[in-house]
């Protein structure tokens, strides 16, 4: 009897350690810690209201580094920002398919912003927002225009930056 019974206290205080042992600093929420992204939605410039669908290749900074975005079609990206910078610079590729050649025209992006690290716990560690941001396209080969839709990143809730083609 004294065996089960060490046994069971043993697995109690177990158990008990488990559930009452950690902290709330222990635990990062979902989503608590998240840095957020450049949300960028693409728009018809001759029809500025109707989001216009384009194909990318995205890369940072430099064609040779690792791309972000390969072979995507889509009508809005979120592209992660450098938070060890206070600029971000992406080369941004259109692509289409013509019979079969593929044809490319590239423009690059550079961003610029102010960074606020926001410690959130012990856990999640810190997060980084975006103030005064700004935006500029280099090379017009396909990007008509851009507009800066808010001047500050700290949620990934609606499109920070517009580019129209």
């Amino acid at each position: 009897m004294t065996g089960k019974l060490i046994k069971s206290t043993t697995i109690c205080i177990f158990v008990c350690l488990l559930l009452f042992g950690c902290t709330r600093d222990d635990l990062c929420p979902a989503g608590a810690a998240v840095t957020p992204n450049l949300i960028i939605r693409f728009k018809d410039v001759a029809n500025p209201e109707n989001p216009k669908q384009v194909a990318l290749n995205i890369f940072t900074g430099d064609a040779n580094e690792k791309p972000i975005l390969l072979w995507n079609i889509t009508d809005s990206i979120a592209l992660p920002l450098d938070v060890n910078r206070n600029r971000t610079d992406y080369i941004i590729e259109k692509y289409l398919f013509v019979g079969n050649d593929t044809l490319y025209w590239q423009d690059r992006l550079h961003v610029t912003y102010d960074r606020k690290d926001i410690y959130v716990n012990r856990a999640c560690g810190f997060r980084s927002e975006f103030y005064e941001f700004q935006a500029e396209a280099e090379s017009d080969n396909w990007i008509q225009a851009i507009m800066i839709n808010k001047d500050s990143i700290t949620d990934e809730k609606t499109a920070h930056l517009t580019i129209f083609h």
